[in-house]
């Protein structure tokens, strides 16, 4: 029997780093301070804060998150793609796109 292959979708960095600088952590939070974290609490989080997470041998979870400043600067950078991503990134940020 064949396996239906996933399409893979055009992913566009700016959208993965407008979601970065302006992602919420309590998805990961909720994680770390739950007592048994299944394989569904975790598919059902956004866990786009996280850079890893180390499972301690004494069943403690230490979790690194990524520097949004950083998102930021990259995203500055980028060259320009007719002020969408700007936009993008002013809307997800709660700010007026209107210098």
């Amino acid at each position: 029997m064949k396996t239906k292959r996933k399409r893979k979708k055009k992913y566009d960095p700016r959208t993965g780093l407008v979601e970065i600088a302006s992602g919420s952590v309590g998805d990961a939070v909720k994680l770390l301070f739950a007592g048994d974290v299944t394989d569904e609490m975790i598919e059902a989080s956004d866990l786009a804060c996280l850079e890893s997470v180390k499972v301690q041998k004494d069943g403690g979870m230490e979790m690194k998150f990524v520097d949004r400043i950083k998102a930021l600067q990259v995203l500055c950078a980028l060259p320009a793609d007719d002020g969408e991503g700007m936009k993008a990134l002013l809307a997800a940020l709660g700010g007026n796109d209107k210098a």
